[in-house]
């Protein structure tokens, strides 16, 4: 993957979630005149951003000097946004609780190109604070929503899969199980 496809796969994605938070909206349009409009129930609230995101290469120094006893949750989507399953990573306190999104689009642990050597750079970063590192998987849509400020961290916690523990087995999941292995060590 070239440095240009690189870039489309990140304005496409952009996009994507531009276009389906506009499609997503609801409609509260009533059919009689006279009533007021009521808002439809339903088990997914509108999208509104509730925090900021970060990106892991130009925020990352600065949260982990930050934050107290880090520990390092690498989140990596179940189905492949671009051609890639993309990860993204959360860097909590053990101690404070507190937590930090760094969306997706810097790291990659699939192919030979500049995702596997942003990866290696952030990981070396994050063992020289002495962080603990767990690798997650994590449904597509919910990686979506929690980059985007959507979701919160807790909630997207309580349905992670450990990376070691999915289901699918292909070759696809055994080269990323063995790039993170590596790297992590």
């Amino acid at each position: 993957m070239g440095l240009g496809d690189f870039g489309l796969s990140i304005l496409a994605s952009w996009l994507a979630n531009k276009i389906d938070f506009k499609k997503s909206a609801p409609e509260n349009i009533s059919s009689k005149s006279d009533e007021a409009p009521q808002k439809e129930k339903t088990s997914e609230s509108p999208k509104a951003q509730k925090f900021k995101t970060f990106d892991a290469w130009n925020d990352l120094s600065r949260i982990l000097t930050a934050v107290k006893s880090p520990v390092i949750s690498i989140l990596i989507e179940d189905e492949p946004s671009t051609h890639y399953h993309l990860p993204s990573m959360v860097l909590e306190s053990s101690v404070t609780g507190e937590w930090y999104v760094f969306s997706r689009g810097r790291m990659s642990f699939e192919g030979n190109g500049g995702g596997i050597r942003n990866s290696q750079e952030i990981i070396d970063q994050v063992k020289a604070a002495g962080a603990n590192i767990g690798t997650w998987v994590v449904t597509k849509s919910e990686i979506e929503a929690l980059d985007n400020g959507y979701i919160t961290w807790p909630k997207v916690k309580q349905n992670a899969i450990p990376l070691l523990a999915r289901v699918a087995r292909d070759y696809t999941w055994d080269e990323i199980e063995r790039n993170v292995t590596k790297q992590i060590k």
